[in-house]
Formats: C-alpha cells, sequence, structure tokens
C-alpha cells in the first residue's frame, strides 16, 4: 500500500460517524474477556505458577536455617515466654514459670558445673520469683484460691532448697552466686507461705 492510499483510507475513516449502539458495541469488545490485555495476564499468570512450590520449599527452607542457627535454649525460652503470656491467669502463669524452673534445676543437678546451666537457672529463677510475687494472697474469684498459691509455694520452697543443697558442695564463684540467689528468694518464698498459711481464705476453695 502506498502513501496515497493509506491518506485515501484515512480519510475515510475520518468522517465515518458511528451512532450510539455501534460505540457500545466496540466499548464491549475492547473490555471484553477474551482482549490482548487479559490474555497476557493469564499467560503470565500461568507461567508464574509454576514457580509456587519452589517458592514454598525455599520458605521452609529458609524457616529451618533460622531455628538451626539459634541456640536451643532460646528457643525453649521463646517458647515458655508464649505460654505464659497466654495463660488465662496469673496462678496459671506462675505455675508455667515455676514448671520451666524445675526443668532447669534437673538439668543442673545433672551438670552443675556447667556455666550455661547456671546462667539458664538463674535467669529462670528470676523470672519465676517475679511471677510468684504477683499472686494475690486471697487468690482471684472465678480464677484461682489462695490454696493454690500455697500449694505452688510449698513446690518452689522445696526447689529452692535443692539448689541451696547443691550449691553447698561447691567452691565455684557463679555457683556460690546462684546459691545466694536462691538464698534470697527462699526467704521471700517463707514469708509467702507463713501469710499463706495465716490467710482464712486458704481453705476455702477456688474464690
Amino acid at each position: 500500500m502506498n502513501d496515497n492510499q493509506v491518506i485515501k483510507k484515512l480519510q475515510i475513516l475520518k468522517s465515518f460517524e458511528a451512532d450510539a449502539a455501534t460505540l457500545r458495541l466496540i466499548r464491549k469488545q475492547i473490555s471484553s474477556p477474551g482482549s490482548v490485555t487479559n490474555r497476557f495476564s493469564f499467560k503470565k499468570w500461568f507461567a508464574v505458577k509454576p514457580l509456587v512450590p519452589v517458592l514454598a520449599m525455599a520458605v521452609i527452607l529458609l524457616i529451618f536455617v533460622v531455628l538451626v542457627s539459634f541456640p536451643q535454649n532460646f528457643i525453649e525460652n521463646a517458647f515458655v515466654s508464649a505460654r505464659i503470656t497466654l495463660a488465662p491467669n496469673h496462678y496459671e502463669k506462675a505455675k508455667i514459670a515455676l514448671a520451666n524452673v524445675q526443668y532447669k534445676v534437673n538439668s543442673f543437678q545433672k551438670n552443675s558445673s556447667n556455666s550455661g546451666t547456671i546462667k539458664e537457672l538463674s535467669r529462670s529463677l528470676a523470672f519465676a520469683n517475679q511471677t510468684m510475687s504477683g499472686l494475690q494472697l486471697v487468690g482471684e474469684k472465678g480464677k484461682y484460691s489462695s490454696y493454690q498459691c500455697k500449694e505452688l509455694y510449698e513446690s518452689y520452697h522445696k526447689d529452692l532448697y535443692i539448689i541451696e543443697n547443691t550449691v553447698d558442695k561447691s567452691s565455684k564463684p557463679d555457683i556460690k552466686t546462684l546459691g545466694l540467689q536462691a538464698e534470697q528468694y527462699d526467704q521471700q518464698a517463707l514469708i509467702k507461705l507463713e501469710n499463706y498459711k495465716d490467710n482464712k481464705w486458704q481453705n476455702s476453695g477456688k474464690k
């Protein structure tokens, strides 16, 4: 097609006046699902779809690498903290914190010379002592009773007593420091126990 023919056709197209029905039909064809744009988007989606399993596997491997790179104690402590955060009341929080201490005490008895074990027990003790101190003397209505708190403090006192006895057999400075910490917390626990024993609500069950 030469230049004159192109110019002639453009002049004919310029003089064309479409009615409203024709314009609606043109718009409908342009926006139909079979348009070039939509076909292109579908092809693009189809090309990416096979990569989904590969991307999922990459994410799983990344999570695995992150977990392996963190020390085991970090993961355990994070899990305990999450359980305490989600616990329904303060008694349940203290119970979880104390169970974590008991687990660390068992590890300490098996390997009392390991500095990492000593540090973990010391941190767990500090956290448990803070959590235990938040227990109410008369309990909380519908949640826990003072009698339950007394039982918890009795268990706590036994754990602290075990630590004190284990520490007495060692001369290492970090273990001696742990012993002083346990002795201080035990004195606080004994005072709490006396308060719970004198508390008139202790045998009233859950309030």
